[in-house]
């Protein structure tokens, strides 16, 4: 007797740190345990991301912005905390 097959993917993706890069946030099913695994996206051409640079702060400096060249609004990126599995989103004007 063969066992049924169950997509672990059947409900979606976790919606956990999407952006505007195709295929950015967390790669695990919608709903899942434990931490989140989040890939950048894919982006083929730096061309079309924002140049803007963030100013810096005492845990971060120098992320740039993973949103569309000419986007409205704030900038932002996603970054690891260090030495956790945590991410904060990181904004500026």
């Amino acid at each position: 007797m063969t066992q049924p097959q169950t997509d672990p993917y059947a409900n979606g993706v976790c919606p956990f740190g999407e952006d505007e890069a195709p295929g950015s946030g967390c790669i695990k099913p919608k709903g899942h345990d434990g931490a989140h695994l989040v890939t950048p996206g894919d982006v083929d051409d730096d061309e079309a991301l924002c140049p803007s640079e963030f100013p810096g702060d005492d845990m971060h400096t120098g992320q740039l912005c993973t949103r569309p060249r000419g986007h409205h609004g704030t900038h932002s990126c996603t970054e690891g905390i260090s030495g956790t599995s945590y991410t904060r989103e990181i904004t500026w004007a």
